[in-house]
């Protein structure tokens, strides 16, 4: 600056940021570059970071489904309504049920 020019308002050193993003002289062409980024993104790319997320939520269902299927398999020989077994034995005694005497 001692020779009295003015410094650039465009960066002399080479930069990436983006591929898409380049030097904007105003901030109405940064923002019109920021929203043509954003349109390219969901157009391009998006739904390659969301397939893999699809996927594993996926996977997971199935995983939980075997799962409860198994649980399910497992527990069909257990009864689970112990108040009516065969000998007339009660687990638990309700004392409503009781003859007072």
């Amino acid at each position: 600056m001692e020779d009295g020019l003015r410094p650039s308002p465009v960066p002399t050193v080479p930069f990436k940021v983006h591929e898409f993003v380049h030097w904007a002289p105003s901030l109405d062409e940064l923002f019109m570059q920021v929203t043509s980024a954003v349109e390219e993104y969901e157009r391009e790319y998006r739904s390659e970071y969301e397939h893999p997320k699809k996927s594993l939520a996926c996977a997971q269902s199935q995983q939980q489904k075997e799962q409860l299927e198994r649980l399910q398999e497992d527990m069909g020989s257990v009864a689970l309504d112990t108040g009516t077994m065969t000998d007339g034995l009660s687990p638990v005694s309700d004392p409503s049920q009781e003859k007072v005497g």
